[in-house]
């Protein structure tokens, strides 16, 4: 309702989407600034992007590698996928779960 405002058209949904991934990173200084790079945070980023094509509305989905959820241990309700991940080793029938961590905004409309 905030940013309603500013916006030139609303949106029909509106919320954040999620990709977690598990991994070793590698820490580096690039223009006096620590980044970090490494298959985790692309595969992460990749999953979050795959959210969009799971068939419902993206906003409040998060997609997380089966590696993550076993090692997290993970709780919440979820559904077994696969998706396409795109310039990732294995990606064409990428196997995750799909977790809805909430409602996205306008979905009770």
């Amino acid at each position: 309702q905030h940013i309603a405002g500013v916006l030139s058209s609303i949106p029909s949904h509106l919320g954040l989407t999620f990709g977690v991934d598990e991994g070793s990173l590698v820490r580096m200084v690039m223009n006096s600034r620590r980044e970090y790079v490494g298959r985790a945070i692309n595969v992460a980023a990749r999953l979050q992007s795959a959210t969009k094509n799971m068939g419902e509305p993206a906003p409040g989905l998060m997609l997380i590698s089966n590696n993550a959820f076993v090692r997290l241990k993970i709780k919440y309700k979820h559904d077994r996928v696969n998706c396409d991940l795109p310039n990732v080793a294995g990606g064409s029938n990428y196997s995750a779960r799909k977790i809805r961590v909430a409602e996205p905004y306008g979905s009770d409309d």
